[in-house]
């Protein structure tokens, strides 16, 4: 009978640590799944504009996050796991301007992966002439894809 108590208790004392881990899962940096990456898109497109972003990966879970509109000077986050293959990330991006959206390969990674280890933010400035980083201290500008 105390033996049957003991394992209980053990369940329990186990089931309440799991629901605790679970309950913080989204600060945990490592996990079974592997790294979390977190990456940060600001507008800075100048001109009082609204930056619209809709961003998906492609090559593992196919996954849509939707359209985010972002206000001047703000920034839209989204955070994955890296599985057993790491999930590529491209954004479409619109302010209005002629032409139509422009898009980007906002993770990548093989350009990304070193620079983006949590618990660092993968941040991107968007500027009309494209979106800047800063690697290693070294700020980088690409060209919009086309």
């Amino acid at each position: 009978m105390m033996r049957q108590r003991n394992k209980i208790i053990s369940a329990l004392v186990s089931l309440i640590f799991l629901s605790t881990l679970m309950a913080t899962a989204t600060e945990i940096i490592w996990s079974p799944w592997g790294p979390k990456t977190k990456v940060m898109i600001t507008n800075e497109v100048g001109g009082g504009r609204q930056l619209t972003v809709h961003c998906s990966s492609f090559f593992v879970d196919n996954e849509d996050l939707g359209v985010h509109v972002v206000n001047p000077h703000d920034s839209y986050r989204f955070k994955f796991w890296i599985k057993a293959s790491p999930p590529w990330f491209y954004c479409s991006m619109d302010w209005g301007a002629v032409g139509g959206p422009r898009w980007f390969d906002i993770y990548d990674p093989l350009r990304d992966a070193d620079r983006c280890r949590s618990p660092a933010w993968c941040q991107w400035i968007v500027k009309e002439s494209g979106p800047c980083t800063s690697m290693f201290g070294v700020q980088r500008c690409y060209p919009w894809k086309k």
